[in-house]
């Protein structure tokens, strides 16, 4: 137990004072509002492979069981997520701030975007 203290002693900026600010709490909120886009660009993007090539996920070996449904049930409870993030203050706030967010990386991108090497390498569809 001597550990730990001697590392809450050591820090510059003691956890406790995190939690006290609220800052943990904000960055929880804002980290589950990432996740809940990036899952649904992931459920939004299997479900226009399921419509573009059906064949191919006939043919997969690793089917989503419920693979026409699933999708639309999933984001339709993250939606309910993001309803009941706006009824708290704190949560709602993580919510309105998450877009800037948004900002920053296509700020950042447009910063670096002439740096970037492009290539002509391909890469061969295997089947």
């Amino acid at each position: 137990r001597a550990e730990p203290e001697r590392f809450e002693r050591e820090r510059r900026v003691p956890i406790g004072l995190l939690y006290a600010c609220g800052v943990v709490g904000f960055v929880v909120n804002i980290v589950a509002v990432l996740f809940i886009f990036v899952w649904g660009l992931i459920l939004l993007s299997y479900i226009v492979y399921l419509r573009r090539h059906p064949e191919a996920h006939a043919r997969s070996v690793y089917k989503m069981p419920g693979a026409h449904f699933m999708p639309y049930v999933v984001l339709a409870f993250f939606a309910v997520v993001l309803v009941l993030l706006t009824q708290e203050k704190d949560t709602l706030q993580a919510l309105l701030v998450t877009p800037v967010w948004f900002v920053i990386l296509v700020g950042a991108w447009f910063a670096v975007r002439n740096r970037v090497h492009h290539d002509s390498s391909t890469t061969e569809l295997v089947d």
